[in-house]
């Protein structure tokens, strides 16, 4: 009986040969009567040699032993002009070409042995980077298959390449709009993986010659499921969580040394920290230690939140280097890279540990990209506007936003004599140094401020701008509270009639004066609209309701709303049907929540960035009704004004009503973002591939490619993330961010982590201080 083998040819490096193992056990299992080759080259270079060989062999070793049906053959050493300066995709494509008198001479033997049963290649099965090796297939009669390891939206996108040459002509980041790939959404510019982003190197011109010579194989194998094959964007994510270990995630709490401030974070962090840590193993929290520093000459904030940070630069370092090092300490395990050192908008100065440490670093904005962008924009609006923000004599024009009215800018950038603004100016400046955003936000709801960025608008004296990776809506959807006074909430919110409700939260550390809480209650009243009124007065403990409000307010009101003091659910109040409303401060996770679930709101915003928010909300995305606010008195809101608003936000006015119908589509289009195949979930998947197999070159820290990262054997990646914060927001959805990356995640042979430093204080957590 005539012997079927299979003859592989991966190129050098645990993630190839790993990965054509995986698939050559998988058709052995399917077909026992198969015999496996698996060719294996070694680059004559010392260093490289000595690298690949450290982490190969003993894998070839236990393969052999454990699967006889698998035979591996070294094939002769070849010499060609190795240049240090040479680029990896050159080399490999040499490299490859000078193999081809030994591959065939392979192949030959192989269906020639002497030994019986007489032998017939029946696949010789080639990794994407050796197209060349077709000629040999073609030469011997044998049919030639690519083995495509990563999915079938980039083996489109490389089918295409050549297409996308003619129809591209320019650069592709000077590209004025996006690309367009067949079953792929359309792409910004600067997503293009990096080996194809410069048409006038040697590697451009190589990966469109693979795309040519695709055609010529006789099938194609992609590492992929059959419902990808439809749309080419969906994930292995639950899968591949549940089976195999892609990444581990560090997270790095701060602790500041404050006595009211830390029993303040704590209280708000703990519970959360703890069911995290249960709920996901991967997840490890560790505490750095306390530092003192003398807060007390802090004069604001934002000082503190600096200075604070950039004396915890030592811990985080030692931190980073125990993650690394920690996971590869076992003989069995193998090494550990950090793969991304993802930090907070505040934590800027942390730039100088993943540079010392050459580790590539990420921002990530947990608000939209407007806000990002005006961030980017900061240091040339502070040449073009060298006055104060509120003297200036027009309106504040910020690439992708429509002309700003000066006094919704940002409360921190409002006086420039205060150490504050100099402080943000400083952070946008090194923003610019990071390798990537990664922003909580989704296209369909900011696609101007993100085309604007894309395009080098916000940063008009530096280039290129950083990618930006819109991966919103992030929101902790599953923090269900079953303490009595949520049940009472819920119980009377069941018996409303449907989106009759509206509902008014403005944050944890949203309060009013009692004379605006008065006009609160009597604007309420007399809109004649059922209302659920999360309470907060400036007051350093919950007063009398009947000495605050109105007299009579409460019984005159008792069918109409209800009125409470504690913390509000504001996820499970949102989300359910009788809520139509929702007057809100327009926090960014509150705006997301209720995009979420389709509520329209009445903008209040009180502070930090709030402003702008509500100002975006209203004029550019139409997804609320604004207040007229006197600025003058502290953004007082007459009783009146909150009537009206009211009664437009319910659907009265014809301004309401289209906000209405607005939210309700938008509530679409963000669970549409982040399902199997939307914008952020795209968005993410690529973001995890790229922390796993791309690094830039200009780094020289490490050169990827998708060569280097395949599936193969289960690993960890140690990811690391430190936090101080007072809201656990900014957290959650950093939180929401890694578990979207543990999901995305393909698995490699070595180990790789991604770092995070975190620093979640954000604008308003500064107030507690």
């Amino acid at each position: 009986m005539e012997e079927t083998a299979l003859v592989f040819l991966p190129l050098p490096g645990a993630g190839h040969l790993v990965s054509s193992v995986e698939l050559a056990k998988g058709l052995l299992e399917k077909q026992q009567c198969f015999s496996i080759t698996i060719l294996l080259m070694h680059p004559r270079i010392a260093s490289t040699k000595s690298a690949i060989a450290s982490t190969t062999t003993s894998y070839v070793q236990s393969i052999a032993a454990s699967n006889p049906s698998i035979r591996f053959v070294d094939l002769p050493l070849v010499d060609f002009p190795y240049e240090k300066n040479m680029n990896p995709s050159t080399f490999d494509t040499l490299f490859v070409e000078k193999h081809k008198p030994h591959v065939k001479e392979a192949l030959k033997r192989t269906s020639s042995s002497s030994s019986p049963p007489p032998t017939r290649i029946s696949a010789f099965i080639i990794d994407f980077f050796s197209t060349t090796m077709i000629d040999v297939g073609k030469e011997l009669g044998i049919p030639t298959y690519i083995y495509f390891p990563s999915g079938a939206a980039l083996l489109g996108l490389m089918l295409y390449l050549p297409t996308l040459d003619v129809k591209v002509p320019c650069e592709f980041k000077d590209y004025q709009g996006e690309i367009e790939v067949p079953g792929m959404l359309p792409m910004p510019p600067l997503v293009m993986p990096g080996p194809i982003m410069d048409k006038k190197i040697d590697t451009y011109a190589l990966f469109v010659s693979h795309g040519w010579r695709l055609r010529e194989a006789h099938g194609l194998i992609t590492n992929t499921f059959a419902e990808l094959e439809l749309t080419t964007l969906k994930s292995l994510a639950k899968r591949l969580l549940e089976k195999q270990q892609c990444f581990s995630v560090t997270v790095l709490l701060m602790h500041p040394h404050i006595p009211f401030m830390k029993s303040a974070i704590a209280s708000s962090s703990t519970s959360y920290v703890q069911s995290t840590a249960a709920s996901y193993p991967r997840i490890h929290f560790i505490d750095l230690p306390l530092i003192d520093f003398p807060y007390e000459n802090c004069n604001n904030p934002s000082s503190f939140i600096y200075l604070y940070i950039d004396n915890q630069k030592p811990h985080v370092k030692e931190a980073i280097k125990r993650t690394s090092s920690s996971f590869s300490s076992s003989s069995s395990s193998p090494p550990t890279r950090i793969a991304a050192f993802i930090i907070d908008f505040f934590s800027t100065t942390m730039i100088d540990v993943g540079k010392e440490l050459g580790i590539p670093t990420y921002i990530y904005f947990p608000t939209g990209a407007a806000g990002l962008g005006l961030m980017l924009y900061l240091p040339t609006l502070d040449v073009k506007v060298p006055c104060e923000f509120k003297d200036y004599q027009g309106e504040v024009e910020v690439p992708g936003m429509l002309p700003l009215p000066p006094l919704v800018m940002p409360e921190p950038i409002m006086d420039k004599k205060n150490d504050k603004y100099s402080q943000f100016v400083s952070h946008s400046r090194r923003f610019r140094e990071v390798d990537a955003f990664i922003v909580n936000t989704f296209g369909e709801l900011e696609p101007t401020a993100l085309k604007s960025i894309a395009n080098g608008e916000c940063l008009p004296d530096h280039h290129p701008t950083p990618p930006v990776y819109p991966v919103g809506p992030l929101l902790a959807l599953d923090n269900k509270s079953q303490d009595p006074e949520t049940r009472q909430l819920m119980e009377w919110l069941d018996q409303q009639p449907h989106s009759s409700v509206i509902f008014l939260c403005f944050g944890s550390r949203g309060t009013f004066s009692v004379p605006q809480l008065k006009e609160m209650a009597i604007g309420l009243e007399r809109s004649g609209h059922r209302f659920l009124w999360s309470l907060r007065c400036h007051s350093s403990t919950d007063p009398d309701l009947k000495e605050i409000l109105p007299d009579g307010f409460l019984d005159r009101t008792k069918g109409q709303g209800l009125v409470f003091q504690s913390w509000a659910p504001q996820v499970a109040i949102l989300g359910h049907i009788a809520v139509g409303g929702f007057v809100s401060h327009c926090g960014w996770n509150s705006i997301l929540e209720s995009i979420w679930f389709g509520v329209p709101i009445l903008a209040w915003p009180l502070y930090a960035e709030q402003k702008l928010n509500a100002f975006q909300l209203v004029r550019d995305y139409g997804l609320a009704v604004g207040l007229s606010m006197d600025y003058e008195k502290d953004g007082w809101v007459s009783a009146e004004e909150v009537e009206k608003g009211v009664r437009s936000l319910m659907g009265e006015f014809e301004e309401g009503q289209k906000v209405r119908k607005r939210a309700k589509d938008m509530a679409e289009r963000s669970k549409k973002a982040v399902a199997e195949g939307g914008s952020s979930f795209s968005t993410l998947e690529l973001l995890a591939k790229k922390l796993m197999w791309i690094m830039e070159p200009r780094q020289h820290r490490f050169k990827w490619s998708t060569t280097n990262d395949t599936f193969s054997v289960v690993n960890s990646f140690p990811l690391v993330m430190s936090w101080v914060s007072g809201d656990d927001f900014p957290i959650i959805n950093a939180m929401g961010c890694l578990l979207g990356l543990l999901l995305c995640g393909i698995v490699k042979q070595d180990a790789m982590g991604l770092v995070v430093a975190c620093t979640s204080l954000f604008w308003d957590d500064a107030k507690k201080l």
